[in-house]
């Protein structure tokens, strides 16, 4: 027998040796590595999927360490280590996978600060929505785990081995990033998260899978936190430059005419609101009839074509999008950010150039997302929270308590309204929404029948409220402003993008005197373009007019929201620039 042959031999029966030794051990580790690899498996992106070299090769980092540490705080008691490390993966898991079927994304470190928004019950309801069949996976995984932990006899662990198995998967992960990239100097990511121009690819999405969650989290996150600023003073300066651009850009824009100051103005958004529910007929029902009603009567601008902008907050985002202008945080949740912001939003410009009282109604308790806290950034004086017990109010009592509500607000107003009932999943109706008994198309998913049926509902509570409007002879003197807070997800209501026109979004503007003759954009717009519209309709000379285009200025008008307009937004927000740079002319 060849010498390597007989050195071959030689290792391969001491690993088998090993593993008999210690199968119990190993079986655990099997457990939590499949803990984390399942998460990735459902949430990774789906184009990154099916590339698993490395990403396996950092699952088994990341369960590696974990233990290591774990067992290292658990002074090596071998049970505890490893049912502290199961339980963390687990646990990571599935809060992970549930995130992600809500939202699309894997769970942002900072999100898992908003604990406040688990008062109630309303997510037990989103939790057992987001069960799967294939997540049988975790119940295998802790039978698995118990049986393995019972037949352990160690009480503590051997370190040699604690520390060889670890040190060997690093080493040989070390030396495989090495070879790939000719390079170790890049290995640990530091601009998680960072806002200029050349760190704005960073996609945490890929991030969290390729380089495993010490790397994109843990590590990451420390160096924020020790770094006062992500920018060098090169960056901060092209950063003004873009910025002083922006201002001059504006300066050449065609001014609107037909100044609303002194109308009120209700902007209504809309949860999951698409527009291909408007002008939908499916036998004797128009999906949305009341609405319709006001898209095809004279003075009103509509489009159907709207993109979303949001990133990792959804509602949080369309709303913030919406008042400010900006685009919000990449891979952070950016209404956490900007608690202690100054903004130029569009309720403080109402407020203090106009003279408007400034108000917002929601279905939420006052401390989701921050409400409470972030519509005083946004200049915001009276907020109204309309909760039914431990839920989610719905769109008929929050749209009759905002009618009344209105009747109290000194004129001339601004008042905004978040609605909830449309929000995914859609499995079932949710409580409070009735079945219209609609024949839909057999083509059309349940989960989308039951999203129709909801949009039919939510369209005959908002033609009460415009009728009560209209009864009592406010509707004419006050300009509605309806949009949606983002698509209702691809996931929930399980049909063909076509028919769902590409999950676009509407945007309504009804008694602003908008004319044939506007110079109004009726192609594809995107949600940052709603400020800069808002703007207009009030006549306003702010020098900060957002990052869109107003829809009322066709000739200057530019869809694409380019890679430097990205950098500058996340740098405004994460370096609070307007209390620094003198864009912020009072209107």
């Amino acid at each position: 027998m060849k010498f390597t042959d007989r050195i071959n031999n030689t290792i391969t029966q001491k690993i088998l040796a090993f593993l008999k030794a210690n199968w119990q051990c190993v079986g655990m580790l099997v457990a939590i590595f499949v803990n984390i690899a399942y998460m990735h498996y459902v949430a990774a992106p789906r184009e990154y999927v099916g590339k698993w070299i490395i990403p396996i090769e950092m699952m088994l980092f990341d369960t590696f360490v974990l233990v290591a540490i774990v067992g290292l705080i658990s002074l090596l008691r071998l049970k505890i280590a490893y049912i502290v490390s199961f339980s963390i993966s687990l646990l990571w898991s599935f809060i992970n996978v549930v995130y992600f079927r809500c939202f699309e994304q894997y769970m942002p470190v900072s999100a898992f600060m908003e604990t406040s928004n688990l008062a109630g019950t309303w997510w037990i309801e989103y939790v057992v929505g987001s069960v799967r069949t294939t997540d049988i996976v975790y119940l295998v995984g802790i039978i698995f785990f118990v049986f393995c932990l019972k037949q352990t006899t160690r009480k503590t662990m051997n370190w040699k081995v604690y520390l060889a198995l670890p040190v060997l998967i690093i080493a040989c992960h070390f030396a495989t990033y090495t070879i790939k990239n000719k390079s170790i100097s890049g290995y640990f990511p530091n601009n998680y998260g960072a806002g200029f121009i050349s760190g704005y690819d960073f996609d945490m999405e890929r991030q969290v899978l390729y380089a495993g969650i010490f790397r994109s989290h843990v590590y990451c996150n420390i160096c924020k936190l020790s770094k006062n600023s992500s920018y060098s003073d090169k960056e901060k300066e092209e950063m003004r430059q873009l910025m002083s651009g922006l201002v001059e850009k504006n300066k050449t824009r065609n001014v609107y005419e037909n100044s609303i100051v002194g109308k009120n103005v209700v902007i209504i958004i809309v949860e999951s609101y698409l527009s291909a529910s408007s002008d939908l007929k499916i036998g004797e029902y128009e999906i949305t009839p009341n609405l319709n009603a006001l898209k095809h009567t004279d003075g009103v601008y509509f489009n159907g074509n709207m993109r979303q902008n949001i990133a990792k907050g959804e509602s949080s985002d369309g709303q913030f999008i919406a008042m400010t202008g900006l685009l919000p945080l990449k891979n952070d949740l950016t209404v956490v950010k900007i608690l202690k912001n100054k903004i130029p939003a569009f309720p403080a410009i109402m407020r203090d150039s106009c003279g408007y009282s400034t108000h917002i109604t929601v279905p939420t308790r006052p401390t989701f997302w921050h409400q409470q806290d972030v519509n005083k950034v946004y200049g915001i004086d009276s907020l109204y929270s309309v909760v039914t017990g431990n839920n989610f109010t719905t769109d008929e009592e929050i749209m009759r308590f905002s009618y009344e509500k209105e009747k109290q607000m000194q004129e001339p107003y601004l008042h905004i309204i978040l609605t909830a009932s449309m929000h995914g999943g859609y499995d079932v109706l949710r409580k409070g929404v009735p079945n219209f008994g609609i024949s839909f198309p057999d083509n059309y998913s349940q989960q989308y029948k039951n999203y129709l049926n909801t949009c039919h509902y939510t369209d005959s509570v908002l033609g009460e409220y415009f009728q009560k409007k209209k009864d009592d002879d406010t509707f004419e003197n006050t300009v509605f402003v309806i949009m949606a807070d983002h698509e209702a997800h691809k996931q929930y209501l399980n049909i063909d993008d076509s028919i769902a026109n590409d999950y676009k979004l509407p945007l309504y503007i009804v008694n602003a005197a908008v004319t044939p003759d506007t110079n109004c954009v009726t192609s594809d717009i995107n949600q940052t373009d709603i400020f800069p519209t808002l703007l207009d309709l009030i006549g306003s000379d702010s020098e900060w007019r957002g990052l869109g285009h107003s829809v009322f200025d066709k000739e200057h008008y530019v869809l694409e929201i380019s890679p430097e307009t990205e950098a500058l937004s996340e740098y405004i927000i994460r370096e609070d620039a307007f209390r620094k740079l003198a864009i912020t002319k009072e209107p």
